[in-house]
């Protein structure tokens, strides 16, 4: 562009990353990843990274990534109704608030390949400030996609 400035700001790409190329991205994502891990008492970082590499888990966990700004960790629940659903329960990082169109793309992806009929957000309830569609259910936040 030659030192041009362009009049928007371009949208922020996510990207998933296969469980076998999470070693390639884990020390950049990693302490986003901690950000959550630090206001929670379920999971360790060790333990998260142990589930993202593991591709014979019955439920695997998904790390999504945005170059240098936010990393998420997903993991599609199948439930004995049959139900499927996408969890998004660590996300960290300096800029998910100018990243929401990903959600949308994590949806796409939950509905498309993974055939899940809803979204679940385990988070802090300032997330409902700028998520749409999302409800609070205690601290769970969910979606119908």
């Amino acid at each position: 562009m030659n030192g041009e400035v362009l009049p928007f700001s371009l949208p922020k790409v996510i990207y998933q990353i296969p469980y076998w190329e999470v070693d390639d991205y884990w020390p950049k994502a990693a302490p986003m990843i901690q950000k959550a891990i630090d206001v929670q008492d379920e999971w360790t970082l060790d333990a998260g990274y142990r589930k993202l590499v593991n591709s014979d888990d019955p439920c695997p966990m998904q790390l999504w990534y945005i170059p240098d700004s936010a990393a998420i960790v997903t993991q599609v629940q199948i439930f004995p109704t049959g139900v499927r659903k996408c969890l998004l329960f660590l996300g960290g990082g300096s800029s998910l608030d100018q990243s929401l169109h990903t959600h949308a793309e994590i949806e796409n992806w939950a509905r498309k390949f993974r055939g899940c009929t809803k979204m679940t957000i385990y988070g802090r309830g300032g997330w409902l400030k700028v998520l749409d569609g999302y409800k609070e259910k205690t601290v769970i936040m969910e979606k119908q996609i």
